[in-house]
């Protein structure tokens, strides 16, 4: 993102005026990145957030968890949207 979108906002992009609107928008509106790693932030109004605290799993997991997937919706963009919920041992085969 941090690419794209400024060579939109400023016209090196070829692309629809609605989308250079927007870029130019977006440009001028504050973004946070939360790392504790990068240091270099080219996107103007860009701004680092050390992100001190705990981490998803941070002692790690007590087993494996078993998963059942109970729906699926892909988008037009190729992502697709998976829910998923704890599948309890006797739905496990």
């Amino acid at each position: 993102m941090d690419s794209y979108w400024p060579a939109v906002a400023c016209g090196d992009d070829e692309s629809p005026a609605a989308m250079r609107d927007w870029a130019v928008k977006l440009e001028a509106k504050p973004k946070y990145v939360v790392s504790s790693t990068r240091g270099d932030f080219p996107w103007n109004n860009s701004h680092r957030i050390a992100g001190d605290g705990p981490t998803l799993y941070q002692g790690g997991l007590r087993g494996t968890r078993r998963l059942e997937l109970v729906s699926a919706t892909p988008f037009r963009n190729g992502a697709v949207a998976m829910h998923y919920r704890r599948a309890t041992s006797w739905q496990v085969a």
